[in-house]
This record gives structure tokens, C-alpha cells and sequence, in this order.
């Protein structure tokens, strides 16, 4: 007992020393997170080994992983972190490093010269009058964090029509660059071409992409715009042109603080769940998010349902030519990973289209789709006996009498245990479409997590809503089994 004693009163003793590293050189052998596509990435891989490196998709995320101790230390821009809500955070500065500064702008393709041109002169009349002085001093003051809230030009305030349509893409989620507050999507350099487009007569959207995935979308002509505080490095030079730099990169290392929180349970989870989804409106996101899942998923249903109905009879068709075409296209689409689908269909194929987002999400998930309910059909007509048509034609129904009438719903039966899956599955694939510029239901509640910095309630609540739908379509096709085994 005596020795027991001694060896928790020893352990107790050694408690392990915090981690509070004084420049990057301490950050060797440590777990190091840095958003993709950042400066801070560059540096988090200079500083450790390349599987201690969290390379974290786009936002803030480096922060929530810090916060809840999933790494070592967060590498981030320093002007990220200028809001109350990073305050309330576990995490804390331990220092900052000026010797990696970059210039920060936004970039353009190389053959929008004129833009670029246009852009400086304006850039350069607002420096001339003193108004951009007043917009910097309210969104680049780290000591005014209130200005993080305010949005000083609503999007109904800027043309959606003009000489052209500008489209902006970001995150939204690089404070004091770009945010979204109140539902709206705001920022120093949102707020400058906001400006530029009232003042010359150019229409603006604001279109949500990760961070990895701006170059691509901007090469792509799917926008025309990167404004995410972008660091202007020579690599990128050879690719886009810059607007005039008037900021810079700063890489701050924060740490987990050693006392945490002081609340209690019940009062954390209020405070939770009142920043996540009550604060700036943020539950309409949600809904909003929502009813964009819905219309892709029925979109995508009734198309590959269609599509998948003439693969099927391609695919049973006596004629050579087309059976082999169905059957080539069913392999490619069962053997590509939807993801890459879409992205191949919306930055290649449809690059140069016209068509919405939202339409090639439908057209990419009703094509996969599509596939798997033509395997469906051909195999549960085949599965009906033979001789039901032969009974059908022998009792004088027509053959297309004899397929509604007596083929297709004893097919049904086969088709509908199988079908109920595949269309779950649909419903869940859409949660994807995030990655092309889409705020569905997931790609809601990342803009969610990385401007309130919680991810508990926005995920807890997305997970709910998927499991509440799937759960509602599985069981409505369940209903309807029991009626056709009647």
C-alpha cells in the first residue's frame, strides 16, 4: 500500500511541462496544423516532419484542432484571429514570426489584364482620397475586433447585373479579408470590390469555395476573383496577376492555454449552442442549406431514375451497339468515385458551359445514379419469368401493356429493397457538392464552424437533419414495397 502511495505521489510530481515553443526552430518532432494552400502550410512543413503536418481544408480549421487538442500548436495569419469568439477559445499566442511576412492580395486570371488595370486605378483613387485609410482602419485594426460584426455594404446593395458579372470566390471564412456576418458575406477586400463593382457599373457574386480549390476555379474561368487574403508568392505570380498589396502575412503560433474555462456544463452548452446557431441569424444558413440538399437530391432522383431507365433498355437491347455502349458506361460510372465526377464535370467538361453549380452537382449525381438504377432494372425485369410476357401477349395485351401490367410490378419487388439503399445513398453523396461552390447542408455548417469557431452544435445538427432524411425516405419506400407485395 506504502509503495502504491509513493508511485502516485511520484507520477503527480512528474506532470509533464506545457509545450510553449519560443520560434519555429522549438517546433521540431511536434504536431503542427496549417490550413491547405496557405503560407503557413509552406512553413509548418519547414519546420517538422511531414507526417506530424495536420494540412486542414480551409477556414479556421487549424483552430478549432488546436482548441480541441488535436495537435501541438496552430500556425496561422495573424490577422485571422482578431474576434471575440477567438478569444473565448482555449488557445492563446505564443509568438509571432516576422521574419516569413508575404505581401497579401487578390488575385486574377493573367488575360484580365484590363480588370487588374481598371481595379489599381481605383485602388489607387480611394488611397488618393483618404477613404481607403477609413476602410482599412475598420477592418485591419487588430484593436477594433467589433468591426468583425459590422457589414457596412449589404449584397443588395451591389449590382447583380452590369458591363459584366464578376465573380468573387472565397472561403469566407479569413477574417479580416473575408466573413460572413449576419449572413452576409463581407470583409476588407469583399468590401473593396463591392465598391469597385457600385462604382463602375459591374454586377458581383460572392461564390464559396475551400481554399485548395480557388486556383483551380479561378484557371476554370468559374470565377474571376480570389479574395481570401491570398500571400503573393512568386510561384503564384507564374500563374495569376495580383491586385496592389497593401497588407501582409504574418504567422502566429498559438498554443492551448493552461487554464481552460471556468463555466460550468449546462452554461458551456448554452453558450455553445447560442453562438452557433442563435448569434448573426447563423440557423438560417442551416435552412437555407437544407432546402439546396432537397432540390439537388430530387433533381438527381428523378434524373437518374429517367436516365437509368433508358441505359437499362439499351443495356437489354438485342442490338450490339447499344448494349455495349450501356454497359461502358455503367462500368465508368461505378468505377469513378463520384467526387472526382463532379469535379471533373464542373472545372472540365461543363467548365465552359454556362450552367450553374447547382446543375452540374444534378447532372454529376444523376449520371452515377443513373448507372446503378439501370444494373437495377436489368436485373430485376430479367429476374420475372419469361413466361409472364408470353402469358400477357397469349391473353392479347399489347408488350407495352404486358410490361406495365404484369412485368413491372413483380419487377418492383426486386427493385425497391435495393433501390432504397442506392437512393440513401444519393441523399448522403450530396453532402459533397460543397466543393464546387455550393452551400448545402455541410458546406452551411463549415461556414458556421470556422466564423464561430464551434463545431459541436452546427455538425450535431447537420447530422440530425441527414439521419431525420434518410430515415423519412426509408421508410416511405418501405410503404410503398408493402402495397406492391399486396
Amino acid at each position: 500500500m506504502t509503495a502504491l502511495m509513493a508511485l502516485l505521489l511520484t507520477a503527480c510530481g512528474n506532470k509533464e511541462e506545457r509545450f510553449v515553443p519560443k520560434s519555429l526552430a522549438d517546433l521540431r518532432g511536434h504536431t503542427i496544423a496549417a490550413n491547405s494552400g496557405t503560407t503557413q502550410e509552406k512553413i509548418a512543413r519547414m519546420c517538422t516532419d511531414a507526417d506530424k503536418v495536420q494540412c486542414l481544408p480551409g477556414g479556421l480549421d487549424a483552430l478549432v484542432s488546436l482548441d480541441a487538442g488535436q495537435c501541438d500548436v496552430a500556425l496561422v495569419e495573424r490577422n485571422n484571429m482578431f474576434s471575440d469568439d477567438f478569444k473565448r477559445m482555449a488557445i492563446e499566442e505564443a509568438f509571432t514570426d516576422s521574419t516569413t511576412q508575404e505581401p497579401l492580395a487578390c488575385a486574377l486570371r493573367k488575360d484580365d489584364r484590363a480588370l487588374v488595370d481598371e481595379f489599381t486605378q481605383f485602388f489607387d483613387s480611394l488611397e488618393a482620397s483618404g477613404a481607403l485609410d477609413e476602410i482599412k482602419g475598420r477592418w485591419l485594426n487588430p484593436l477594433v475586433t467589433n468591426n468583425l460584426k459590422k457589414v457596412v455594404i449589404k449584397s443588395a446593395d451591389v449590382p447583380k447585373q452590369g458591363r459584366r458579372v464578376l465573380h468573387m470566390g472565397s472561403d469566407y471564412s479569413y477574417p479580416p479579408y473575408t466573413i460572413t456576418v449576419n449572413n452576409e458575406y463581407t470583409g476588407y477586400e469583399v468590401e473593396l470590390w463591392q465598391r469597385f463593382c457600385i462604382a463602375h457599373n459591374y454586377g458581383l457574386s460572392c461564390d464559396v469555395y475551400n481554399f485548395d480549390a480557388l486556383l483551380p476555379a479561378l484557371q476554370s474561368k468559374r470565377i474571376d476573383i480570389i479574395a481570401a487574403g491570398m500571400s503573393v508568392t512568386p510561384e503564384r505570380e507564374k500563374m495569376v496577376l495580383f491586385t496592389p498589396a497593401d497588407d501582409y502575412s504574418v504567422t502566429t503560433c498559438l498554443i492551448r492555454k493552461e487554464v481552460v474555462s471556468d463555466k460550468g456544463f449546462f452554461e458551456g452548452i448554452a453558450d455553445s449552442f447560442d453562438r452557433s446557431l442563435i448569434q448573426q441569424d447563423r440557423w438560417k444558413m442551416i435552412v437555407q442549406g437544407f432546402w439546396t440538399t432537397i432540390w439537388i437530391f430530387l433533381g438527381s432522383l428523378i434524373i437518374g431514375i429517367l436516365l437509368g431507365a433508358v441505359i437499362s433498355y439499351m443495356q437489354m437491347s438485342p442490338r450490339k451497339l447499344l448494349s455495349i455502349t450501356a454497359n461502358v458506361y455503367i462500368d465508368l460510372m461505378r468505377n469513378i468515385p463520384i467526387l472526382v465526377l463532379l469535379l471533373v464535370m464542373y472545372y472540365i467538361i461543363l467548365a465552359n458551359s454556362g450552367l450553374s453549380a447547382m446543375s452540374v452537382a444534378i447532372i454529376a449525381s444523376a449520371m452515377n445514379f443513373g448507372a446503378y438504377i439501370a444494373v437495377m432494372f436489368t436485373t430485376g425485369i430479367k429476374a420475372v419469368d419469361p413466361g409472364q410476357k408470353e402469358a400477357g401477349l397469349a391473353l392479347g395485351y399489347t408488350p407495352m401493356q404486358t410490361f406495365t401490367y404484369i412485368i413491372a410490378p413483380q419487377a418492383a419487388r426486386h427493385i425497391i429493397p435495393v433501390f432504397q439503399g442506392e437512393a440513401i445513398s444519393l441523399l448522403k453523396g450530396t453532402s459533397i457538392v460543397g466543393y464546387i461552390s455550393i452551400v448545402d447542408l455541410t458546406k452551411a455548417s463549415d461556414l458556421i464552424r470556422n466564423s464561430s469557431f464551434e463545431a459541436f452544435f452546427p455538425l450535431i445538427f447537420v447530422t440530425v437533419i441527414y439521419f431525420t432524411l434518410a430515415w423519412m425516405l426509408s421508410k416511405s419506400l418501405d410503404i410503398l414495397l408493402q402495397k406492391i407485395q399486396k
